[in-house]
C-alpha cells in the first residue's frame, strides 16, 4: 500500500510539473522499475555477495570463474535480468487481454510489482548456474532490441518534456516571467553535461 502510494505521489508531481500524460508516466515508472533493480543487483555485486556465499551450493561455480563470491556477484546480474525479462513477458502476456484488470494492473500495482520481481529473482537464485549461463549468451542478442526500445521511449519523454516547457516559456513571456527560461537553459546545460561524462 506505501509503495502504491509513493509511486502515485511521484506519478502526481510527474504529471504537474512536466505535463506528462498518463502513458508517459507509466513508461517511465517501468523504466524506474527497472533502474531499481538494476542498482539492487549491483549492491549485492559489490557488496551483498560475501553475505550470500551459503547461494554459491546452489549456483554451482567452478573456481575457474573466479571464486564461489566473485560468480554469485556476476550471477545475481544475470539472474536479476532474467527476473526483469520474465516480469515483463507476464506483463506482456497481461495486456494481451485487453480488458480493465489489464490496464488496471498495467498503471498500478506498483508495490505488488516490485514484490514480484524481487520473488522472481530469489527463485532464480536456486537454478543453476548453467542455465543462467545459457540466458546470458541468448540475451546479448535481445539486449539490443530492449536499449532501441529504451532509445525511443527516452527521446519520446524528452521531446514531450521540451514542449511542455517551451509552451510554459511562451506563456509566461507574455507574463514577464522568465523562469522557464532559465529551467530550461539550466536543464539543457546539465543533461549536456551528463553526456560527457
Amino acid at each position: 500500500c506505501a509503495g502504491g502510494v509513493c509511486f502515485q505521489c511521484f506519478c502526481s508531481c510527474f504529471q504537474s510539473f512536466f505535463g506528462a500524460t498518463l502513458k508517459q508516466q507509466v513508461r517511465l515508472s517501468y523504466v524506474l522499475l527497472t533502474s531499481f533493480c538494476i542498482l539492487v543487483s549491483l549492491l549485492i555485486l559489490w557488496y551483498a555477495a560475501p553475505t550470500l556465499s551459503w547461494f554459491v551450493y546452489f549456483i554451482e561455480c567452478p573456481e575457474a570463474s573466479g571464486g564461489a563470491d566473485y560468480c554469485l556477484g556476476i550471477s545475481s546480474i544475470y539472474r536479476m535480468s532474467l527476473a526483469l525479462s520474465l516480469f515483463y513477458l507476464y506483463m506482456i502476456l497481461m495486456m494481451t487481454c485487453k480488458n480493465q484488470v489489464s490496464r488496471s494492473w498495467n498503471e498500478g500495482g506498483w508495490f505488488a510489482k516490485i514484490v514480484i520481481v524481487f520473488l522472481i529473482f530469489f527463485g532464480l537464485m536456486f537454478v543453476p548456474n548453467k542455465y543462467i549461463l545459457y540466458y546470458a549468451e541468448v540475451s546479448q542478442y535481445f539486449g539490443v532490441v530492449f536499449i532501441l526500445f529504451q532509445i525511443v521511449m527516452w527521446v519520446d519523454l524528452f521531446y514531450s518534456w521540451g514542449e511542455k516547457w517551451i509552451a510554459y516559456y511562451d506563456e509566461s513571456r507574455e507574463m514577464q516571467e522568465s523562469c522557464w527560461k532559465y529551467s530550461i537553459i539550466i536543464t539543457t546545460v546539465l543533461m549536456l553535461s551528463l553526456i560527457h561524462i
